[in-house]
């Protein structure tokens, strides 16, 4: 409950249900931070980490990471087309982020 509390005093809202693993919270711009309780993601997260959904950016958000050379731990596809469209990489001190085409 602290790290909900912390988000809320930074002016997001949202309520955390127990019966589920996550909750989103938003700010008054239309930010979005979701949280998701420890290990209930089936990639290559560490705790914590969080996710960025980019409104459908991926591609371009992916090349300009590779062209920078940011480490990436993992590359995930999903649905039925074979491309990478989701990254998980990691800040220099292992904070874990999910770059997520919502």
């Amino acid at each position: 409950m602290p790290l909900l509390f912390f988000w809320q005093a930074k002016g997001f809202k949202g309520i955390l249900e127990p019966e589920v693993s996550w909750c989103s919270l938003k700010n008054v711009n239309g930010d979005t931070i979701s949280l998701l309780k420890a290990n209930n993601c089936p990639h290559l997260f560490t705790n914590p980490s969080l996710a960025f959904f980019n409104g459908h950016q991926n591609s371009k958000i992916i090349t300009h990471l590779k062209a920078l050379n940011v480490p990436i731990k993992q590359e995930v596809i999903f649905g039925e087309e074979i491309i990478v469209d989701n990254l998980v990489i990691n800040d220099p001190g292992g904070l874990g982020f999910f770059i997520f085409n919502d």
